[in-house]
């Protein structure tokens, strides 16, 4: 019988680092437009569109049975990981991080060093980490037969 695949977690590169700078950028447009520089302010709200538009399709999803990593420009790039092939995953924060509560979570493949994929900029990282390694135990457990 096969397992139902269901969306645990989804998330987004933390909104303070792309959508304040969109704020800013959009709140001077439109007192750029309020003052009469119709083209600086078109090109300011265009910005401040396109990063919205950035930060929205960009996003990790984690199912029952894998995790999925929608990155690139605009989210053109997918690439999809399977969590029994995972083996550490870490999460490193900055102090501006730490204030804010946002970090990378690296995961790396079973037995190694090197980086699987680095989910940077995740809003409560520990949160995601263990999600990750909770739907590893599960699958394993599918796997198994338990």
């Amino acid at each position: 019988m096969a397992v139902e695949e269901s969306v645990i977690r989804r998330v987004r590169v933390s909104w303070w680092l792309q959508l304040t700078p969109a704020l800013a950028i959009g709140a001077a447009g439109v007192w750029l437009w309020r003052d009469g520089r119709v083209p600086v302010a078109s090109a300011a709200l265009g910005v401040a569109t396109l990063l919205a538009a950035d930060w929205w399709l960009r996003s990790t999803t984690l199912t029952s049975r894998r995790l999925l990593v929608r990155s690139g420009p605009l989210g053109l790039r997918r690439r999809e990981f399977d969590p029994n092939r995972t083996g550490q995953i870490d999460v490193v924060r900055g102090r501006f991080g730490r204030l804010l509560d946002f970090g990378d979570v690296i995961v790396h493949p079973v037995e190694s060093e090197a980086v699987l994929v680095r989910l940077r900029n995740v809003g409560d990282p520990e949160a995601m980490q263990e999600l990750i390694r909770e739907v590893r135990m599960n699958s394993a457990s599918y796997v198994i037969g338990f």
